[in-house]
């Protein structure tokens, strides 16, 4: 698939996800975007939650001080039931406002995958894709779910 600037920054995940540039949502640490090594995989950057009523918000998951965050792994495996929902937070670092970074969900039976982004009025911006959603409503339709990751500098 091409893409405007000519390639593409990838950034592999799985299932529902959240950015986090907020300091109440910000994850342990920064990811490494680095665009030698591609795609960055999220390692250990990042933290899990699974919320067994599958009714959050993006809101409460970035601001509530008891949800029990986990720090993610390689190789994890996050099992989940009908009507849990899972959750990733990342905090990505400041980079060129050319550089064009995705991320993307390697899985083609995901269900649905949201990233969620932090807007200039303290909400949060949706972006959805997978099967419950017709392909041609996805940000970038492709064989399993990509989702533009907004950077700035």
């Amino acid at each position: 698939m091409r893409f405007p600037d000519g390639g593409r920054r990838l950034l592999a995940a799985a299932l529902l996800l959240v950015t986090a540039f907020a300091t109440s949502a910000a994850a342990r640490t920064v990811l490494e975007l680095d665009t030698a090594v591609q795609p960055v995989a999220l390692h250990d950057w990042g933290d899990a939650w699974t919320d067994p009523t599958g009714q959050a918000q993006a809101h409460q998951v970035a601001t509530d001080p008891g949800i029990a965050w986990t720090p993610t792994r390689d190789n994890a495996i996050y099992p989940l039931a009908t009507g849990k929902a899972l959750w990733f937070r990342f905090t990505v670092p400041p980079a060129p406002d050319a550089e064009r970074w995705y991320l993307e969900i390697p899985y083609p039976s995901v269900d649905r995958a949201t990233l969620y982004t932090p807007d200039g009025a303290g909400q949060w911006a949706a972006q959805s894709a997978g099967d419950r959603l017709p392909v041609a409503e996805w940000p970038v339709p492709h064989r399993h779910p990509l989702l533009p990751v907004q950077v700035s500098a």
